[in-house]
């Protein structure tokens, strides 16, 4: 890379069915040093014979499943309304 990835990297399923890793090689900057780019890389993960997960681990993604049901789900709750009249003083 030209520089160092100060960033949160991003993982795709391209096209043509490779798994990708890219990120951003902005640098150091003033802060910790180094060369600076504005160059986005892309990493191609190794093409592997997938096997399918054992029996266990499938039992145990279906048992969490099943201890997840009557849960919320995520953004189920409503918003919470605060009373008119602004803040209050403590």
């Amino acid at each position: 890379m030209e520089a160092s990835g100060h960033s949160s990297p991003i993982t795709y399923m391209g096209r043509d069915g490779r798994q990708y890793v890219a990120l951003m090689a902005a640098g150091g900057g003033a802060f910790l040093g180094g060369p600076l780019s504005n160059t986005l890389v892309a990493f191609a993960l190794p093409d592997i014979d997938r096997k399918p997960l054992p029996v266990s681990v499938s039992k145990a993604v279906a048992a969490a499943a099943l201890a997840r049901r009557g849960a919320p789900k995520v953004g189920a709750f409503a918003p919470l309304a605060l009373p008119a009249g602004g803040a209050k003083r403590w």
